[in-house]
């Protein structure tokens, strides 16, 4: 995670210096899929490493399976979401989001190319 997050810094540095003005622009949006991203990261290792350790939480996922309560299906479907879907989710966006930048720059392109 500390070298996903020092890649990241580097690359918006990057970002801000050789394109400002697009960096100003979508600065928001670059900042809250990261931060989904680093997020998503951190609570799969809370999850693993904390959670999945604690006995008193193995039992009441151990309870809830046998008993067959909505408690197990609950917290795994919470972890799923969070850990798994949700860094899909973000990339995914993080893509089309560039896609429709790309497409944006390709027709300003083609109308500057028009004028001349």
């Amino acid at each position: 995670m500390i070298i996903y997050f020092i890649v990241l810094r580097l690359l918006t540095n990057r970002l801000s210096k050789s394109f400002p003005n697009f960096y100003k622009e979508e600065r928001l949006r670059i900042l809250s899929i990261n931060t989904l991203i680093i997020g998503s990261i951190f609570v799969r290792i809370i999850v693993v490493s904390v959670l999945y350790g604690i006995d008193s939480f193995n039992k009441l996922l151990d309870d809830s399976f046998k008993n067959n309560t909505a408690a197990y299906s609950l917290i795994q479907f919470s972890i799923v979401i969070l850990t798994s879907l949700l860094p899909i989710a973000t990339i995914i966006y993080s893509l089309m989001n560039a896609l429709n930048q790309k497409r944006k720059m390709f027709d300003k392109q083609l109308l500057n190319d028009g004028r001349e």
